[in-house]
């Protein structure tokens, strides 16, 4: 599963609609392992990404400072690092060789929609939790990830959000 950690902002443009954005970062770990009587190759990939959402959210209904909300949009994920640290073993000659090689991720696009619920703490900072499904757009490289494998994902975010 991908880590996944980030700051929200949301500024409100009616008493139901607001629009929401902010960074996050993203730790995407893929293990692929290959296997042959003669040669076991393991394959360990990093791919770091910063990301920058941008969501609709209109309020349904609020009570005692809660509110549900559905919220539906979309994000880019821009990769700043990745690697690939390759393990072979060669079984005939008990050898092996390890090398690391940089690789060049590519962006990637995702949409995205939920419902959420949110308690103010005070009317411009909350505490939020939003079940959502998203879904990964495969971008056609050749770097493969969980995303490209699985590109639906179901998620619950929960963390704080500042409005205004």
């Amino acid at each position: 599963m991908p880590l996944v950690i980030g700051l929200s902002v949301n500024k409100s443009l009616t008493s139901r609609w607001s629009v929401e954005t902010g960074l996050r970062y993203t730790f995407l770990r893929s293990d692929f392992l290959s296997q042959s009587k003669v040669m076991n190759k393991e394959t360990i990939q990093r791919i770091h990404y910063i990301g920058v959402p941008l969501k609709l959210n209109y309020r349904i209904i609020t009570y005692n400072g809660f509110s549900l909300y559905g919220q539906g949009g979309g994000a880019l994920d821009i990769p700043v690092h990745g690697n690939q640290s390759i393990l072979e073993y060669l079984q005939q000659f008990d050898n092996s060789t390890k090398t690391t090689i940089n690789i060049h991720a590519p962006l990637q696009w995702s949409v995205e929609g939920g419902l959420g619920i949110q308690y103010h703490f005070t009317p411009s900072f909350c505490i939020y939790a939003e079940p959502s499904l998203k879904y990964y757009f495969n971008p056609g490289s050749d770097i493969k990830t969980i995303r490209q494998d699985k590109p639906f994902e179901f998620t619950i975010p929960i963390g704080l959000r500042l409005t205004w």
